[in-house]
This record gives structure tokens, sequence and C-alpha cells, in this order.
């Protein structure tokens, strides 16, 4: 187009009106230049024209792992990254355990109120929805120690309770509480439900567990954990992928309960909310189990 210089190609790459500077372009310009600085009289230290490298060093390559770049390199790396204290756990109260189950007033009724006076006790924040199966999806926000306390006080306070009984040996409920019952307040946290252990009068050796179909599956598998811990049996641990548990216990349990019976061993299966592969068997060592493992394998 006339008016418009053309660009001069040698030397150059363009690509889309924007000239590219090579090693071989500025090699060619460098000496392009020498010669008319040296035509015009300047001496050769002052027309010096630096090389390409010179002109354009390049980037320091990253060294071997455990070989320090430079001395601020170790510095950065003794400073570590800071962890947020605040999290977020989400969960979903199935239609029908919800407690509340007035749709009309969502938001304002008696769940919102709630929610409110749990916000003011544990310092979390909580935000409900409305699922489309009506159930409710519940977003709590906060420290860890807050998101766990108003997690069990909304369980406790908007969802419906169940409850069920766990037996172990009396001996061994006072691992279950804990030094200053600390492990029982852990595993009531952790669980959303509340457990009831009897006194050391009592001769029941009955464990009572309120809260969630889901909690009270947790917590007596948690129970059951630290039983077999404590009990003079041999135990044995078994890891098999979760999607073959259901083949173990089979329909309402009936294939477990038949291997028990067979082998006179304790076999506790994680139930589905319980995210673990392991099987725990238990069986006192006198009478060491020949076939269960072998059983559940064979089963598979």
């Amino acid at each position: 187009m006339s008016g418009i210089p053309e660009t001069r190609k040698s030397g150059f790459e363009t690509m889309s009106s924007v000239a590219v500077l090579t090693p071989e372009s500025f090699a060619e310009h460098r000496s392009g230049l020498r010669d008319e600085e040296t035509r015009g009289g300047v001496s050769e230290d002052e027309a010096y024209i630096p090389t390409y490298l010179e002109a354009f060093p390049p980037l320091p390559e990253k060294g071997a792992p455990g070989e320090k770049s430079s001395e601020f390199t170790g510095v950065w790396n003794k400073i570590r990254p800071i962890k947020s204290s605040v999290i977020t756990q989400v969960f979903h109260v199935p239609l029908e355990e919800r407690r509340y189950k007035d749709n009309s007033q969502f938001g304002e009724g008696d769940e919102a109120k709630v929610c409110v006076d749990i916000m003011k006790s544990t310092w979390a924040h909580i935000e409900l929805s409305l699922a489309k199966d009506q159930g409710l999806s519940i977003m709590v926000t906060g420290k860890l120690d807050s998101v766990m306390k108003a997690r069990k006080e909304i369980v406790a306070r908007l969802q419906t309770q169940a409850s069920a009984t766990v037996t172990i040996p009396k001996e061994h409920h006072r691992f279950v509480i804990g030094k200053s019952a600390e492990k029982l307040l852990e595993l009531e946290l952790k669980t959303a439900t509340k457990i009831n252990i009897p006194w050391p009068e009592d001769p029941s050796n009955q464990i009572k567990i309120t809260g969630t179909k889901e909690g009270i599956e947790k917590a007596r598998h948690e129970i059951l954990l630290i039983s077999a811990e404590q009990d003079k049996r041999a135990v044995e641990r078994l890891c098999l992928e979760k999607a073959f548990h259901p083949f173990i216990g089979g329909a309402f349990n009936k294939v477990v309960q038949e291997i028990m019976q067979e082998t006179g061993a304790r076999i506790n299966i994680p139930p589905p909310s319980v995210n673990k592969d392991e099987i725990i068997i238990t069986q006192r060592r006198r009478n060491r189990w020949p076939k269960s493992p072998a059983w559940i394998r064979q089963d598979l």
C-alpha cells in the first residue's frame, strides 16, 4: 500500500507486523553499527557493541534438588505457608429426618430461629437452603472447634433423633471415655451424637447412642474399634475395597452373621458413611480363626 514503507525482511522475522530480534539478526545489526561508528571516527572502546548474550543474558537455571540457587532461596524456603483457620462444612438433612417440615415460612420460621441461636452460642456462620427433594442443605463456616459444635447443635435441634445400643465389655468403657472424658467428647463431636455410658456402679455393659442414623453408625463403628484394641483377642485387619463390603455383609447382614456363627469371630464392617476399606476381625487367641478371612475372600 502506498505511503507505508515496507518492512526490511533481511535480519528480521516479521510476524503480523511485529519484528522479532534473533541472535543472527542481532549479529548482522551489530556489525552494521560497528562499521557506521568506525567510519564516524569513534574509538573502539566507545564504539563497543555488546554481543547478543551480553545484551540479553539468559535467566539462571533452576539448580538441582536440594541445591541453593541463591542466598535468599534458603531464607524463603524456611517460611511455612499459613493455613487458614476458617473451614466450611456442608451437609444434608433428608426430608424424612427434618424436625420442621413446614416450608411456607422457610427462612423465617423455627429453623431460622434455631440457626440464629446456634450462631450466637458457637460463633459459627450458618446458611440454609432448600434442596429439590425438600431436604435441607446446611453450610457451616468458622473455626474448626466452632464448626464442630455448631454441627452437633444443628443435628440435635433440626434433625429427628434415633437411638441404638452397642454392647462391649464393661472394662472397656473407660477407654471410650478417655482421660477427663476427652475421648468421649471428641467422639461425640466427630459423629454429632450423644453417647451415654453407664456409671461404674451400674452393671450394664450397654452404651446408648442418640443421633441421626448416619451418626449412630459412625459412633458404633468407632466404639467397637476401641473395644477391639483393648480386648485380649487376636485382631486381624483385612483391607478390602469398599465396593466389596456389601457382598461381605449380604442382604440384611445375613452373610456376615453366618460367618461369625461358623467361626466364632467378630467381624466389624465399616458402615457406608465411613470412608474406610479396613474390615476388623477379632477372636480369642486360643481359638485362632482358621476360616473367616479365607471365607471372606472366597465369597468374593
